[in-house]
């Protein structure tokens, strides 16, 4: 993936007055935004993403990169309290997938049999237990 902001500036930082996110989104701890490989057994559906320390930052080609970019500086920071807390999330499978402004929860693969049981759009569920 290209880097992102304007040509010759810090490619740590995109700035971009038209965007919903803050006008300046800055990536931390080396998480670069790129294409997940299939060697992390990722559905294909997720097609851009970093890793922070094993855990995966993961969405799918219709979100905006700043978008991956916030969510990974956010997961960077709260991974800072405690160093082990991104291994031992990762361990379990545990990863954060961001879905496009205009894209279903159900779109994900984690959620694709629970369609019919979800009438609009939800966001924030976690998978009920017999779903483990």
């Amino acid at each position: 993936m290209a880097p992102h902001g304007a040509e010759g500036s810090d490619p740590t930082t995109t700035t971009d007055s038209t965007a919903d996110l803050p006008a300046t989104t800055t990536r931390t701890g080396g998480c670069e935004i790129g294409p997940v490989p299939t060697s992390a057994g990722l559905d294909a559906f997720y097609t851009q993403g970093c890793q922070i320390d094993g855990f995966w930052v993961v969405a799918n080609e219709v979100v905006d990169p700043k978008a991956v970019i916030r969510a990974a500086d956010t997961v960077t920071r709260l991974f800072a309290t405690d160093d082990r807390l991104a291994s031992a999330l990762a361990a379990d499978g545990i990863r954060l997938g961001i879905i496009g402004r205009n894209q279903r929860m159900t779109e994900m693969p984690e959620y694709r049999d629970l369609f019919a049981l979800i009438d609009g759009r939800l966001n924030g569920l976690t998978l009920p237990p017999q779903y483990d």
